[in-house]
């Protein structure tokens, strides 16, 4: 079944989603002028209001590997704090810093907010397969490969592209 909605319909649920973005600012952040929470709004509804995982400064997790000299993985979770966001050429990542290694971009799918986020996504590196070849972390493909999404290797990237301009 279909369900038309009459555009008068669509206008109150819009202005009661403003209201209620609008409460829920006020509880935020206190008495806001009614200009800037004007413009809060029209932002929230052109897509431009970008709300983070936490608080700028606070503790973040970040789930990966790093190769030893001898040539052996070691799979870890960073604990860091963010800094902030970043829209590049389309591609979005956070900041994060860390006292110890400095700052540091991280993608938007790695960056948890708990600790056992984290560890679930690090059990997720550990078992990846791709997706075409079947290579894994333990046996990559012959000459090497690298992971360029969480279950395509590198070596198979190209293959999968050609095979979609064939498809097409």
């Amino acid at each position: 079944m279909i369900k038309v909605i009459n555009p008068e319909t669509k206008v109150k649920q819009q202005e009661r989603l403003d209201l209620l973005i609008a409460r829920r600012l006020k509880k935020a952040i206190g008495n806001i002028a009614p200009d800037r929470l004007n413009e809060i709004c029209q932002a929230y509804h052109e897509n431009r209001l970008l709300i983070l995982p936490v608080p700028i400064g606070e503790k973040v997790y970040i789930p990966g590997s790093f190769e030893e000299t001898d040539g052996s993985e070691v799979f870890c979770i960073d604990e860091a704090h963010l800094s902030g966001y970043i829209n590049e050429n389309g591609r979005e990542f956070y900041t994060t810093y860390d006292e110890s290694c400095g700052t540091m971009d991280v993608e938007k799918n790695v960056l948890c907010i708990t600790r056992e986020e984290a560890e679930k996504k690090l059990e997720g590196l550990k078992n990846r397969k791709c997706r075409v070849c079947g290579c894994t972390q333990d046996h990559a493909c012959p000459g090497g490969c690298y992971w360029v999404e969480d279950d395509l290797c590198s070596k198979c990237a190209g293959t999968e592209q050609i095979q979609e301009i064939a498809e097409g």
